[in-house]
Order: structure tokens, then sequence, then C-alpha cells
């Protein structure tokens, strides 16, 4: 398993490589989940089939962008999936609600 945090302040930050990719048993998406919920974030769930060789061009795109600054996670994660599986067409997504809205286009058009 594997998280790709940019900008993010989840974990042990000494441990989570410079792309910001957590993996191992430090991805644990149940406790991910929880820091954020606990620290008053809105959380939203999506899951979407993605073949092996997709998720592997994925952490390669996020790994190539590497970390962000504070305020750029929603276009990190946007550029780590975009043209990919179900995100060939994912648009232009900047700030974390429109990437809420298009992944749940995403999400429904199943």
């Amino acid at each position: 398993p594997a998280i790709y945090d940019p900008a993010g302040s989840y974990g042990d930050r000494s441990a989570v490589g410079s792309a910001d990719i957590i993996t191992g048993p430090a991805a644990d998406l149940n406790k991910y989940i929880r820091y954020h919920l606990e620290a008053g974030s809105k959380v939203s769930v999506f899951y979407f089939y993605t073949t092996p060789s997709e998720e592997a061009a994925i952490f390669k795109q996020a790994d190539e962008l590497g970390g962000a600054s504070p305020g750029f996670c929603a276009i990190s994660v946007r550029n780590a999936v975009n043209s990919i599986g179900p995100f060939k067409n994912l648009g232009t997504a900047w700030i974390p609600d429109i990437l809420y809205w298009v992944m749940r286009d995403i999400q429904n058009r199943k």
C-alpha cells in the first residue's frame, strides 16, 4: 500500500520519502482518515478500479512530482493521476473542492 500526501502533515514526516509518498505499514488508510478527521478536515474517500500497471504509472508520476508547498496538494494529486486509467479526462482540478466534484463525477460514471 501507498499514500501520496503532497504538502501533507500525516505521520512521522522524517519517515516519508521526498516525494511525500508513504509506503509500507505507515500507509494505513484508516489511520490516515482518522488523523484528518481529528484535525477537523472534511474527508471523502473514493474507490476506483485500476490495474497494477496504472497504479505503477500513478506512483511514478507522483514520485516525479515530489512533495508540494502548502496549498498545492490538490494540484499535485490531480497531476499524479491525470491521464491514467479512469482519470484519462480529468480536466482542471486545482483546489480541493473542485477535485472532490471531479472525482465524484468519475465515480458516478461507473
